[in-house]
């Protein structure tokens, strides 16, 4: 999985591109949290539009509950970062399992398949 992060003027702007794997996503939120350190950042849109392939239920349990206990190690974690996740409509979960995981493990999350709600929520525009 391919992953760049591109600082904006108000959040960071993650993309990523390939086939889905727990390790991978685990290794995208690592860097992430990187970067959100390293920018003094507390918003990210998590564009994952173009990432493909099955995940199940454990699967994404797995990753999001990484990228919560990672997160939470963050300096800034009393201002808990918001994170835009932005998925293809087609494998987003419509029971948003995923988002219902993250926000009872203490991240500030939504999910979406629209940039510009993702956008509105950080209560950005688009560029």
């Amino acid at each position: 999985m391919k992953v760049e992060i591109t600082p904006k003027e108000h959040y960071l702007h993650v993309r990523a591109v390939g086939e889905f794997s727990v390790a991978g996503m685990k290794a995208m939120s690592l860097a992430i949290i990187a970067a959100l350190v390293e920018h003094s950042s507390s918003k990210c849109l998590l564009d994952c539009r173009q990432v493909v392939g099955a995940r199940t239920l454990a699967e994404r349990f797995s990753w999001i509950e990484f990228a919560a206990d990672e997160s939470s190690k963050l300096p800034f974690a009393s201002n808990r970062a918001r994170i835009a996740y932005v998925g293809a409509a087609n494998r987003l979960d419509p029971g948003r399992f995923g988002e219902t995981v993250a926000i009872n493990r203490g991240l500030n999350v939504m999910v979406t398949d629209s940039l510009d709600e993702a956008l509105r929520w950080f209560d950005l525009q688009a560029d």
